[in-house]
């Protein structure tokens, strides 16, 4: 099948920003159309709908019987013969995904999930298992829900691992432009390794958890600076729990940065980032621009972003909540690390551009949809 031939129509749960890249290349292969569900509370920062390419309406939606999730008429549309290839997000408490599963068994469509997949770890629901069936294929973020969807009763040559992804082009243009920098030295006034936290500061990341391992490295004569990168949103406590532990002056509270470039250059000269909690895309942000990331080993809870991470290579994994197997890893990326520099950027980079960048996920969609052409001739910089 030739690329052009797909008319693919897209009903997703939102439209997060991060998503503008994989969106724009889904539009320019697929004729992807977006069709964009409203009803998500407290939704991450969206598209602006005069900038996304591809979008037709949003779509509103209201709750009935506890559950269930019923969407307006603005379905409508979405049942258009012209599209061949539907792409859902997999949550089966939207009767409009059910509807459209039905109508593509009916039509002869092509329909396909994309979505987390069940855990590992969790019971069979048959209600979910019905759903999943029902689709021609599953996107799932993750190689570790592979198994979890197979003991839902989908086959396993229909199941893709899709990854995720930022904007990998225009990180790339940045990162050919980077170069070290006295950005640290000169805030810091001396040049002793730096951890980065990047992300919103929320108790559930554990960002405190950082300031007490590099406390214990400084009770043991060796500083570590700390630079958090990020607004406030629910841990508002940091800055006095420094103030406590008398670090303010290895604690840099940046404050959220809106600039890509100085988030760039402030990742690329950090020595390692930390993230406490579940890591999320701050694992493919850091890896973009070379810097190698930590995070704790409690895979059944954490975001499918840690499978980024390969183990002395491009980062580290510790025991959840261990604050002195913590402190130990910042040692081993910091004081103790005998790794070139210069190797863990090459291997950081080679792992997003291989595995987690848009060209990535369009090599699996063009897997799935049976095309059979050359792919966008490195577009996105996969190398």
């Amino acid at each position: 099948m030739n690329a052009k031939s797909v008319q693919l129509c897209c009903f997703m749960n939102w439209a997060p920003f991060y998503r503008k890249a994989i969106f724009e290349a889904m539009h320019s292969r697929y004729n992807a159309e977006f069709y964009i569900n409203t009803y998500i509370s407290n939704p991450p920062k969206r598209i602006p709908s005069n900038d996304f390419p591809g979008f037709r309406r949003n779509v509103f939606g209201f709750k009935i019987f506890g559950h269930w999730k019923v969407i307006s008429l603005g379905i409508i549309p979405m049942l258009s013969l012209r599209y061949s290839h539907y792409l859902l997000t997999a949550d089966s408490s939207y009767l409009a995904n059910w509807f459209i599963l039905y109508w593509g068994r009916i039509m002869h469509k092509k329909v396909f999930l994309w979505g987390h997949g069940p855990q590992c770890n969790s019971g069979i629901d048959k209600r979910y298992s019905k759903f999943v069936k029902l689709a021609s294929g599953f996107f799932v973020y993750g190689e570790d829900r592979v198994d979890s969807l197979v003991r839902y009763g989908v086959t396993k040559q229909n199941i893709f691992v899709i990854h995720n992804s930022l904007d990998t082009s225009s990180q790339s243009r940045i990162f050919d432009l980077l170069k070290p920098s006295n950005i640290y030295k000169e805030h810091f006034n001396n040049s002793a390794p730096v951890v980065i936290y990047i992300g919103r500061l929320q108790k559930r990341k554990k960002v405190n958890q950082i300031i007490d391992a590099i406390y214990r490295l400084k009770e043991e004569g060796k500083v570590v600076n700390l630079a958090i990168i990020g607004d406030v949103q629910d841990d508002e406590s940091l800055i006095e729990y420094t103030k406590q532990r008398n670090m303010s002056n290895q604690v840099w509270f940046f404050g959220p940065s809106y600039d890509e470039r100085m988030s760039a250059e402030l990742i690329y000269n950090a020595d390692v980032c930390v993230s406490p909690g579940n890591i999320g895309l701050t694992a493919i942000h850091c890896l973009s621009y070379g810097t190698p990331v930590v995070t704790n080993n409690d895979f059944i809870t954490q975001m499918p972003e840690y499978l980024s991470i390969t183990p002395d290579k491009t980062g580290a994994f510790y025991p959840s909540d261990d604050i002195d197997a913590l402190a130990y890893t910042i040692e081993q990326w910091t004081y103790s690390n005998k790794r070139s520099r210069e190797l863990v950027r090459t291997e950081s980079r080679k792992k997003v551009l291989e595995e987690w960048s848009v060209d990535y996920q369009i090599n699996v969609f063009d897997k799935a949809f049976e095309i059979n052409e050359s792919s966008l001739d490195s577009k996105y910089h996969l190398a």
